[in-house]
C-alpha cells in the first residue's frame, strides 16, 4: 500500500489469527495497530477490537474478571457516557474458539459411541456364538484337567487378539477416513486443518480397543467356564431357544435401539438442514455473483478518490457482456462480517446515548438493491442524487421500522448513526439475514456509499449467462482501473448462502455417515444371529418341515423373528430417541425434536434393514432336507 515497513520477524508457516474474521484467508503480513487519538476509528464507541490475555501462574479466571471489573468501573466513572454499563466479559479462548461447534461436537462423539457399542455388540454375538460351536471341544478340554481360568484366558487371549487386529486396522482406516474429512471440511471449522493422528489418539483408540476385548470377551469366557462337560458332551442340536438365544435376542434388540437413535438423530438434521436451506434470505441470489475489493495506499486516504475508483468500476463492470446490472455494498449478508453502529432517534433522546440499540450498517451503491432483490417497502430507494455535499439520507428494515418506530410513520424523520451528522429516513426496505439463515433479521440501515465511503467493498453483479465466466472479466474491468488493487474472493451468491451454513451441512453429513455405518453394523449382526438360530435350529426346522410346514411359513418363522425383535429395539430407541431429541434441540432449525415423520421413517428402516438382513439365511432355512436334519444328530 505504498508504506514501507521493515521485516522485524517470520511467524510460523502454520501460525493463525485466533480472533480471524476471514472465512476464506488466513492473515499473511502483521504490523503494529499504531492507534492514533486523531483517528476516526480511534473513539471509545467504536467496538471493533478485541482484547486477548494469558493469565500469570496462580491466577484464576474469577480472579482476573474481578480485577477487569475494577478497571472497568473506573473507565465508566470518567467517561459515563461512552459504556452502557462497568464490567468486563471474560471468556476462555478455548470457548470462544469451539463455541459455535462444540455441540456438535459433543454429537458426533455420542454417535461415535453408538457405533462403537453396536460393532462391540456385533462382536461379543459371534464370540457366543463361537463358543456355542466349540461347547464340545470346551467340554473335552475341561474333561482332559482344564480349569476355569484357562478356558477363560483362552477366550480372552482370542478376544484380545481381535481387539487388537480390529483397533488397527481401524486406526488405518482413520488415517485415510481423516484425509477425506480435511478435504470435505468447511473453512469455518476452528483448527480444523490441524486435525492429526498423534500419540495420544493412538494411545486412546488402544486404550478403547483392548477394554473392547477384554469386556466382550468376557462373556463367552464366563459362560463357557461354567459349563458341565458331562452336559455339553451330551448335549444335542437343540431348538435354540436356550441361554444363548436369549442372548443373541437381546443383541438384536440392542443393535436396532442404538441404529434407530442415530437414524432418527441423523433424520433431524437432514430435515433441519433442508428446511434452513430452503428459508428466505430476503435477497435473490440467482445469477448473481460477489468480489471483494479492499482499497488500500495513500491514493484513497480521502473519500473522493474511494468514490471516485468504486464509480468507475461499476461504469466498467456495466459494460461486460451478460452483465444486467451491478452495485456494491460494504457489508454483504452472510459474508461472515458485521458492521453496527448505535442509533440515534433526534425525537427519541435517551439519557446515556450509549443504551440506545445497535443496527447493521450497510454503505450501498444505487444500484444495490435491484441486484440484490430487496424491496423496497415504503418511501424511495437511494438515487445518483444522493451524493456527498446533498442532504445526509438512510433507508431502515421493516425490523427497524416495527421495533424503533411502533404505529408510527418512519419517513422523514431523523436519525443519528454514531456520531455522525444526523441522517432522514426516506425508504423503509425489505428484511435480510445477515449473520446466519437461522437467525432473524434485527435492526438494519443502508447508506450511500456516496456519502459513508468505505475503502473495502463486496461488488454485486447480476448476470444473464454463465456465472463461473465472469470472474476473469470481473478482474480485468477492476484492474482497468486500477491495476495495483487486489481482487478477493469471487463467488456466487448461492454459494455464499451454502457456505454461511457449511458447518452444520458438515455436522449432518457426519451424522448421517455414522448412522447409515451403524445400521450397516446392525444388519451385519442380525444377519449373523439369524445364521446362527437357522444353524442351531436345523432339527427343529427339519421337524417342522417334515409335519407339513411350507417354505413361507419357515420364511415368516424366520424373518418374523428377526423383525419382531428389531421393532422390540426401535421401541426400546424410541424412548432414548426423546431424549436425545431435546438435547438436539438448539441444533435444529423449524424441526420438532419429536418430529413424528423422523420417528416413523427411523422405525421403517430400522425394521427394513432387519427384514433384509434376515432374508438370505431363512432362505436358506426354506432349502433344509427334512431327512438329513433329522439323520444329523
Amino acid at each position: 500500500s505504498d508504506v514501507a515497513f521493515t521485516v522485524v520477524g517470520i511467524l510460523p508457516a502454520g501460525f493463525e489469527s485466533v480472533f480471524s474474521m476471514n472465512q476464506y484467508n488466513s492473515a499473511e503480513v502483521w504490523s503494529p495497530l499504531r492507534y492514533d487519538a486523531t483517528l476516526p476509528w480511534a473513539c471509545r464507541t467504536c467496538r471493533h477490537l478485541r482484547a486477548i490475555g494469558r493469565l500469570k501462574p496462580g491466577v484464576s479466571l474469577p480472579q482476573a474478571r474481578a480485577e477487569l471489573d475494577v478497571v472497568s468501573g473506573a473507565l465508566w466513572r470518567e467517561h459515563p457516557r461512552d459504556y452502557a454499563s462497568a464490567g468486563v466479559f471474560v471468556t476462555p479462548y478455548s470457548e470462544k474458539l469451539t463455541a459455535a461447534v462444540r455441540p456438535a461436537l459433543w454429537i458426533l462423539l455420542g454417535a461415535v459411541a453408538f457405533v462403537l457399542l453396536i460393532a462391540c455388540a456385533n462382536v461379543a454375538s459371534l464370540l457366543l456364538a463361537e463358543a456355542s460351536s466349540r461347547r464340545r471341544e470346551i467340554a473335552i478340554r475341561s474333561a482332559l484337567g482344564a480349569g476355569r481360568l484357562r478356558v477363560a484366558r483362552l477366550f480372552l487371549a482370542e478376544a484380545l487378539i481381535l481387539a487388537a487386529a480390529g483397533g488397527a486396522a481401524g486406526v488405518a482406516a482413520a488415517a485415510w477416513i481423516l484425509q477425506a474429512l480435511l478435504r470435505l471440511a468447511p473453512a469455518q471449522l476452528p483448527r480444523f486443518e490441524s486435525v492429526r493422528i498423534d500419540g495420544a489418539v493412538l494411545l486412546f483408540s488402544c486404550v478403547v480397543s483392548l477394554i473392547a476385548g477384554v469386556l466382550f470377551g468376557l462373556v463367552p469366557a464366563l459362560r463357557m467356564s461354567r459349563r458341565d462337560p458331562q452336559a455339553a458332551l451330551k448335549d444335542g442340536g437343540g431348538t435354540g431357544r436356550g441361554r444363548s438365544a436369549r442372548a443373541a435376542g437381546l443383541l438384536v434388540v440392542f443393535d436396532a435401539a442404538i441404529a434407530f437413535l442415530l437414524v432418527f438423530g441423523a433424520g433431524l438434521f437432514v430435515k433441519s438442514t433442508a428446511r434452513l436451506l430452503h428459508v428466505d434470505p430476503g435477497f435473490l441470489a440467482e445469477r448473481v455473483v460477489k468480489a471483494e475489493i479492499d482499497l488500500s495506499g495513500p491514493r484513497y486516504n480521502d473519500d473522493a478518490p474511494v468514490v471516485a475508483f468504486y464509480d468507475r468500476v461499476l461504469d466498467r463492470v456495466r459494460a461486460i457482456p451478460g452483465v444486467v446490472a451491478a452495485g456494491a455494498v460494504s457489508q454483504l449478508p452472510l459474508g461472515g462480517n458485521t458492521d453496527s453502529y448505535g442509533i440515534h432517534i433526534l425525537e427519541k433522546p435517551s439519557a446515556n446515548p450509549e443504551n440506545d440499540p445497535s443496527a447493521d450498517r450497510y454503505g450501498a451503491s444505487p444500484d444495490y438493491l435491484r441486484v440484490m432483490g430487496i424491496p423496497v417497502r415504503r418511501g424511495r430507494g437511494f438515487t445518483s442524487e444522493d451524493r456527498a455535499g446533498s442532504r445526509p439520507v438512510i433507508l431502515i428494515n421493516e425490523t427497524f421500522a416495527r421495533l424503533s418506530f411502533p404505529g408510527e410513520d418512519p419517513i422523514g424523520k431523523q436519525i443519528r448513526v454514531g456520531d455522525r451528522p444526523p441522517k432522514t429516513i426516506v425508504g423503509i426496505v425489505g428484511d435480510v439475514r445477515h449473520s446466519t439463515l437461522e437467525t432473524p433479521p434485527g435492526r438494519q440501515i443502508y447508506v450511500p456509499a456516496s456519502q459513508w465511503a468505505d475503502n473495502s467493498m463486496i461488488l454485486v453483479v447480476q448476470t444473464a449467462g454463465d456465472t463461473a465466466a465472469l470472474a476473469g472479466a470481473l478482474r480485468s474491468a477492476i484492474h482497468s482501473v486500477d491495476p495495483d488493487q487486489p481482487v478477493g474472493h469471487i463467488a456466487t451468491l448461492e454459494r455464499v448462502i451454502e457456505d454461511s451454513a457449511a458447518t452444520r451441512r458438515f455436522s449432518m453429513k457426519l451424522l448421517a455417515g455414522f448412522a447409515v455405518l451403524a445400521t450397516l453394523l446392525a444388519a451385519v449382526g442380525i444377519f449373523g444371529v439369524v445364521s446362527g438360530s437357522v444353524a442351531r435350529r436345523t432339527r427343529e426346522i427339519g421337524i417342522r418341515m417334515a409335519l407339513g410346514a411350507g417354505r413361507r411359513s419357515i420364511l415368516r418363522l424366520v424373518t418374523g423373528r428377526a423383525v419382531g425383535l428389531a421393532l422390540v429395539g426401535v421401541v426400546a430407541g424410541t424412548v432414548g430417541a426423546l431424549l436425545l431429541g431435546r438435547t438436539l434441540r438448539a441444533l435444529l432449525f423449524d424441526v420438532a425434536p419429536t418430529d413424528p415423520a423422523v420417528l416413523a421413517a427411523g422405525a421403517a428402516a430400522v425394521a427394513a434393514v432387519s427384514l433384509l438382513a434376515s432374508l438370505l439365511p431363512a432362505r436358506r432355512a426354506t432349502r433344509v432336507d427334512p431327512l438329513i436334519a433329522l439323520r444329523e444328530e
